[in-house]
């Protein structure tokens, strides 16, 4: 059994986990990935990290926040999410983080919502060196285990241990794991959408895990899009991000008569919150019956230079940052709400705690500013880890259940068939309850009994795969975001995706 039990492994838990190695070197830690520990969507993240340019820089840091999350962030954890941030990029600069620098100063991006240029950047692949940087110094800790390819999908807890049911993608069986201590760390939802910029992880394995223990989620609505994913053909899946920093950078919207529109919807144009911009988009498709806009990032100078994995991945699919315009649509990139937690990452449950995107600290409101998600992950991430260094008492049990599996016994064909079907129809619903401003779009059976009966009736009869568990999860979340949309909505008279990002 171990002291500690981390699922996710993107900043939010390797960062975790290898701060507290070192504040407790007797802790023993374990990390389950649900794919390889080096994919993930902490990976994907191009753009950088938001961190006031001084103190005097704080409170339009804080304004700009706010106005983002229009309002209804919580202003005790957005002032110390601030505070923090200092120490946060002074540690990782410690353990090898390189920003980019001009003439050893910070060469700060400004992206959408920010009054100023604050976004710390390693070129446009951030995310990605971020996640190397912790990844290799977790493997270097003798006392923090990482298994890979481990699918958490249900949670127990007796005696004051929790027992984590795995399905193990890579043996094809299930197996459990024991702890005192368990941390939820996996990301969010994206992958449940037909169009999204997440990794395919991104299913809200913990969200569901956390409902069935009694969790009530929150702001289950509040989903950001970003606004330029590229439009390539696709059933369902990940679409390739282009980063927010190119907007920054002068690249401009155009609609389908080559003519800049965002004027029309906000004063700030390109540089406005990632809500309006999404949302603008879908009104410039629906009045031109597009596919798609385009982002047009011919005028910036050394364009290729600036932002090299953004080229190089368009290059893969024919196009070039200056010399073509390029087709963009919204895709679902962010949850702002989930499990309720502090900065601290304690939950309503004992020893259960959860941090990262999987959690709601009311940090975000209903629309996160860019670039503020790196920073609360990894602010979550130390402040989780000085909570637990100071209450984990080292337990030297050994739980024989943890070397017992079971093989996993797979549906027939025909119902294998139905799943995929089910999931890509539910998947492009999910999308559509945002991309057309109503709820009232999902037909009942969609997210209703018929969908989860079949599923349920193939768990009871003992099938249990990857593929069962993930459309589970996109149907109670389906129902969550439903529900959620509906109290909003008679609470606000009007539907989240549409509201005004005035305060």
């Amino acid at each position: 059994m171990k002291d500690v039990v981390i699922i996710g492994s993107g900043v939010a838990g390797l960062g975790l986990a290898l701060e507290l190695s070192e504040l407790r070197p007797d802790v023993k830690i374990l990390i389950l990935s649900k794919g390889q520990a080096d994919a993930g969507s902490t990976a994907l993240a191009q753009g950088g990290m938001a961190v006031p340019v001084d103190e005097s820089d704080l409170e339009s840091h804080f304004n700009d926040t706010m106005r983002a999350g229009r309002g209804e962030n919580n202003l005790e954890t957005v002032r110390k999410f601030l505070e923090a941030l200092p120490h946060a990029i002074s540690n990782l600069e410690l353990r090898g983080m390189k920003f980019d620098k001009l003439n050893g100063i910070y060469d700060r991006h400004h992206e959408g919502g920010h009054e100023i240029p604050r976004v710390l950047h390693c070129k446009d692949s951030t995310g990605k060196h971020l996640h190397q940087v912790l990844l290799n110094a977790c493997r270097e800790k003798s006392n923090i285990q990482i298994a890979e390819h481990q699918m958490a999908f249900r949670l127990r807890r007796h005696d004051a241990i929790w027992k984590i049911k795995v399905i193990d993608l890579k043996e094809d069986v299930t197996r459990s794991y024991t702890t005192k201590n368990l941390v939820l760390a996996s990301g969010g939802i994206g992958a449940l959408f037909s169009n999204t910029t997440n990794d395919a992880m991104s299913t809200g394995d913990v969200l569901v895990m956390a409902m069935e223990l009694g969790i009530q989620l929150k702001d289950m609505d509040s989903l950001q899009f970003h606004p330029t994913a590229l439009k390539i053909p696709h059933p369902i899946g990940r679409l390739p991000l282009l980063t927010e920093a190119l907007r920054g950078k002068g690249a401009t919207l155009l609609n389908s008569n080559g003519q800049r529109f965002m004027y029309r919807y906000d004063e700030r144009a390109e540089l406005s919150t990632r809500d309006i911009i999404s949302k603008a988009i879908w009104d410039e498709m629906k009045s031109d019956h597009l596919n798609s806009v385009y982002l047009d990032a011919r005028s910036i100078n050394d364009v290729s230079e600036h932002f090299p994995e953004v080229e190089k991945m368009l290059n893969e699919y024919g196009f070039h940052l200056k010399d073509d315009l390029i087709p963009v649509i919204p895709a679902a990139h962010y949850l702002c709400g989930g499990i309720p937690a502090n900065l601290s990452g304690h939950t309503d449950i004992q020893d259960l705690y959860a941090i990262g995107e999987c959690a709601c600290t009311g940090l975000h409101g209903r629309n996160r500013l860019a670039s503020n998600s790196l920073t609360e992950a990894f602010v979550m991430a130390l402040n989780t880890a000085q909570s637990l260094a100071s209450s984990i008492e080292v337990v030297n049990l050994v739980d024989e259940t943890e070397h017992q599996v079971l093989p996993l016994s797979h549906p027939n064909e025909t119902d294998l068939k139905k799943i995929d079907t089910l999931r890509l129809l539910l998947s492009q619903q999910l999308y559509q309850m945002f991309s057309q401003d109503k709820v009232e779009i999902a037909p009942e059976f969609a997210f209703g009994s018929l969908s989860l009966d079949f599923i349920n009736e193939l768990i009871h009869e003992g099938y249990l795969s990857r593929s069962i568990i993930e459309l589970r999860n996109l149907i109670l979340i389906g129902q969550q975001i439903e529900r959620a949309f509906e109290e909003y909505d008679e609470s606000h008279g009007v539907s989240d995706v549409s509201q005004s990002a005035e305060l």
